[in-house]
């Protein structure tokens, strides 16, 4: 929230983020979850958020497996993926959302009584028109929770032009309103990182 003198502040404003990009030409690329989770010796996350999926894959593939391995070995960590945004048809959360010791999330509306279309954001009950659905094609439940996305507000890229952000800019033009189960992932990584911390410390 610097760049809003401390007015905007995202769930955890004091965790620690380390950036992987994983997207080349314009699809997700990367080793292995191994090198994706634990990206060097020297440093060691203990929450994942990844926004992003396959959202024609609703079955247990390799990159479930390979989460649920990662996990197995490390029981401390926690991946955090968003569930897909295909609609409200039943089977349409994507892989790797669909592996089994990792925590999916769907979206719910947010409430804003500030914007021009409110319907998007007007019951936090309501799961957003977009919010992929479950069950995995073996049966298991997903997603397991739920966190507003649509009409979230977030940081800006200074180089992505006005159009990138279809939600609307906000009057800071540092921060922009964005929808998806992609902004309802971090939100409930922000909440489990603050999870973790009163259960180290109390």
């Amino acid at each position: 929230g610097a760049l809003s003198n401390g007015e905007i502040r995202g769930v955890a404003p004091d965790a620690k983020l380390f950036m992987t990009g994983v997207l080349y030409d314009g699809y997700v690329y990367f080793n292995s979850f191994s090198s994706l989770f634990q990206p060097s010796s020297s440093y060691s996350a203990s929450i994942h958020s990844a926004s992003w999926g396959d959202d024609l894959d609703n079955s247990y593939n390799d990159w479930c497996a390979e989460v649920d391995e990662y996990v197995w070995k490390h029981p401390t960590f926690l991946p955090v993926f968003s569930a897909g945004n295909t609609g409200t048809d039943a089977h349409t959360v994507g892989a790797p959302g669909t592996a089994k010791n990792c925590l999916t999330v769907g979206a719910t509306e947010n409430v804003r009584t500030n914007v021009l279309i409110s319907s998007y954001a007007d019951n936090a009950a309501q799961i957003a028109y977009f919010s992929s659905c479950g069950p995995t094609a073996d049966g298991r439940i997903k997603p397991e929770i739920c966190a507003p996305g649509t009409y979230i507000l977030s940081t800006r890229s200074t180089l992505a032009p006005d159009a990138n952000y279809g939600w609307g800019v906000y009057s800071n033009t540092n921060y922009a309103f964005n929808g998806g189960t992609s902004m309802a992932c971090p939100l409930v990584a922000g909440a489990a990182a603050l999870t973790r911390e009163w259960l180290l410390k109390r």
